[in-house]
């Protein structure tokens, strides 16, 4: 089981001991045989203290004890996995299957094909990938970039006429797509679209038990 704790909460435990010293939890985790599930902006939160030259936190220490405590980093691009597994799922006319967004080191998790050019490093630690990150400007920006989410997220619900979920959906999903470079044909985005359109309306069970009888009445039939 994965276990899940905010950047906060780490930091209580790395950095004071409370409510636990690392070591306690570490033993807490293997003894319940969890793991700790920890994303790319928890290590930039709690790497942060590196951007400010006056900061007295000792940021290789905590990620130093973090990497010591059972671990495993979440990929970075969670949407581009679960986009692939599902145009996939539909275009084998097969049930959709949960995709497992975990990966062992954090430069792994960074790259959007788990396969950096850091792989060939045997030795290759979350301390020393944080700081080369910091050395080559990786860490900065993430304030600015939350600011502009904020001002996103605000815009879209001061809309007075907000577009309907069907169409919606459908259209992000389909821009996500496009951005991903998984959908270039017009023919497949046509019957795409219309599956996400009728997950939306008629649920994810139904949606499958249609598919499921359109796959078996096509094998009566030649394809062109």
């Amino acid at each position: 089981m994965k276990v899940c704790l905010d950047a906060k909460d780490l930091i209580g435990i790395l950095q004071v001991g409370q409510p636990c010293t690392a070591n306690q939890f570490a033993q807490y985790l293997t003894r319940h045989g969890c793991q700790l599930a920890v994303s790319s902006y928890t290590i930039m939160e709690i790497s942060a203290p590196l951007l400010y030259p006056s900061s007295k936190t000792n940021v290789m220490k905590l990620l130093n004890d973090l990497a010591g405590l059972p671990i495993a980093y979440v990929h970075a691009d969670i949407r581009g996995l679960e986009l692939r597994e599902a145009l996939d799922a539909f275009s084998s006319g097969r049930e959709y299957q949960h995709i497992l967004p975990f990966v062992k080191r954090f430069d792994e998790a960074l790259d959007l094909s788990a396969k950096p050019g850091t792989y060939q490093f045997i030795n290759y630690s979350l301390s020393g990938i944080v700081w080369d990150l910091y050395a080559q400007g990786g860490l900065q920006g993430m304030d600015h970039y939350a600011k502009s989410m904020k001002e996103y997220v605000a815009a879209d619900r001061g809309m007075k006429l907000p577009p309907s979920l069907k169409s919606h959906f459908a259209k992000v999903v389909e821009r996500n797509l496009r951005d991903d470079g998984l959908l270039c044909q017009r023919f497949q985005l046509k019957f795409f679209r219309l599956g996400l359109c009728m997950i939306v309306l008629i649920g994810v069970p139904l949606f499958v038990f249609l598919m499921r009888c359109g796959i078996r009445s096509s094998k009566t039939r030649p394809t062109v």
